[in-house]
């Protein structure tokens, strides 16, 4: 849970980021699917639960959804891989939207299902992104239902995996660190934005709002792929910015 907690929180920065930056807004849709059975390595072990779910695109696109274990797998087959499962999207007719990039599957979901199909029962929520395509409002409209696939990959640690354990820690963490460093120039940017646009500076305000969502986008790409925590002067820096962000909206509500 604290590696959780502490990725969500730097995503959360990444929210009030935009936030304070204009009118930009998600696109959220509702969508159910074609049907609950999933395709490939997994079918006989996991459904997905009928339900209607929403499906959100802004500058990446999302999707969360409950399935439920059918019967447990054996223990051999986990102990050397791990499930992965992926989401396609699909209009009324189940044509695929072709500017919808496959979501994936993120790491700690992964985690989660392999947990549960070692008990053999019970629910959890799986998490999807995909950090491609630019699907236009026209396309959007036509998103209703969705499929799921599974697969296996392998996974296994041992003593030669150890080492590359650590370099994946590492690179997670240079990651982070990118991602911080391109939020921070977000924030600048965010603060040039603002005091141009108070001042009636519209077109280099709008120009400066660019830049401010471009800096986003990159960190939230370098954030989809990193795992583990975030350390402690990775935190300091963010409260940092979070300090800065408050006198940000400060200045946005006196105007």
């Amino acid at each position: 849970m604290k590696i959780i907690l502490k990725s969500h929180y730097l995503i959360g920065l990444l929210f009030l980021i935009s936030c304070s930056g204009g009118n930009v807004r998600s696109v959220v849709i509702e969508v159910k699917p074609e049907r609950t059975s999933i395709s490939g390595s997994l079918s006989k072990y996991i459904e997905i639960i009928d339900d209607i779910y929403e499906f959100e695109h802004e500058y990446t696109s999302s999707l969360a959804i409950r399935v439920k274990v059918l019967e447990i797998m054996d223990p051999k087959i986990l102990k050397g891989m791990r499930p992965v499962l992926a989401v396609s999207m699909l209009s009324e007719n189940g044509v695929p939207i072709a500017s919808i990039q496959r979501l994936e599957i993120d790491y700690q979901s992964k985690n989660t299902l392999q947990e549960i199909l070692a008990i053999g029962e019970g629910e959890c929520i799986i998490y999807f992104t995909s950090n491609l395509g630019t699907p236009s409002k026209e396309q959007l409209k036509k998103l209703k239902l969705f499929t799921v696939t599974s697969s296996l990959e392998d996974y296994e640690v041992n003593s030669q995996d150890l080492t590359a354990e650590t370099e994946t820690e590492e690179a997670s963490s240079n990651q982070y660190d990118q991602a911080i460093d391109e939020l921070e120039i977000a924030v600048n940017d965010a603060t040039k934005m603002m005091k141009k646009y108070n001042s009636g500076d519209y077109d280099n305000a709008l120009t400066d709002y660019t830049k401010m969502m471009s800096r986003i986008q990159k960190a939230s790409i370098k954030l989809s792929s990193a795992e583990g925590e975030l350390s402690d002067d990775q935190m300091e820096r963010i409260a940092k910015l979070q300090i800065k962000l408050a006198k940000i909206q400060g200045t946005q509500l006196k105007q």
